[in-house]
């Protein structure tokens, strides 16, 4: 018997039963694996909320400027005074942003002052409606507002013997479960066609993410293919097991 003459189906009740443990708990573990990298993720970039910015930071590291800083360099906007430009690119420049924001002794030319008499026209929730294209993207009414955008980051990436430890485990775990969820695929009675090219996406899924996450250290573009080999091979492996799950528990054909 080959095993295109395999089919799941036909296995014994207590054998299937013990098949969709398997799978229930393989399922389980996607689950978990996406709640942890949420978890130990998502402040990495020193924001909270999982952003690409998170996986740049953690395997490539992120030096990035502070977007309002950024606009203040490029001349924007174009009729601020050199009065007001100078002394607020020199506050996001130093190292007291969020203690000098509304620093009192600093008078008209605290941050604070100098925004709303030079933004606010444009970057504020009342700003008129000529205006609300600006101020859907950016709003600086206070300093909530402000500190989204007023603060660079320099975050060192995660050590090579780290991610090497880490690549180590998933390697040969995922590897190993991609290897039973693929062969176990190939049981069912499911369009080959079909089940080769999930097979395929979740292998392929999983070597992408996997060898971009070593060498993204060296081209920072190569977080995306951290993220999407990482989607690829969850989707096409939780499409896998709900598949399989079917072939197990469909009902057989009376003879």
């Amino acid at each position: 018997m080959s095993i295109n003459d395999l089919r799941l189906r036909d296995l014994p009740f207590a054998a299937r039963v013990g098949f969709t443990c398997m799978l229930a708990s393989i399922g389980g573990g996607l689950v978990m694996s996406a709640t942890h990298m949420l978890w130990h993720h998502q402040n990495r970039d020193e924001r909270p909320g999982l952003t690409i910015d998170d996986i740049r930071a953690q395997y490539h590291g992120l030096d990035s400027t502070a977007p309002l800083l950024v606009m203040l360099e490029k001349n924007h906007p174009p009729e601020m005074p050199a009065t007001a430009r100078e002394p607020l690119v020199k506050w996001l420049k130093g190292t007291r942003v969020a203690e000098d924001y509304d620093n009192i002794d600093m008078g008209d030319n605290s941050p604070a002052e100098l925004i709303g008499k030079n933004c606010l026209s444009c970057h504020s929730r009342k700003a008129p409606p000529a205006q609300a294209a600006a101020a859907k993207k950016l709003t600086l009414d206070s300093w909530e507002d402000v500190k989204k955008v007023a603060f660079s980051r320099k975050i060192n990436k995660t050590g090579d013997n780290v991610i090497a430890a880490s690549l180590h485990t998933h390697a040969l775990a995922l590897g190993t479960l991609a290897a039973v969820t693929s062969l176990l695929s190939m049981c069912t009675k499911w369009n080959r066609k079909l089940m080769s090219s999930l097979v395929l996406v979740s292998c392929a899924g999983l070597l992408l993410d996997l060898a971009c996450q070593w060498f993204a250290k060296y081209n920072i573009s190569l977080a995306f293919g951290i993220v999407g080999g990482g989607a690829a091979y969850a989707g096409a492996t939780g499409l896998l097991l709900i598949l399989i799950f079917a072939e197990l528990w469909r009902p057989q054909r009376s003879t």
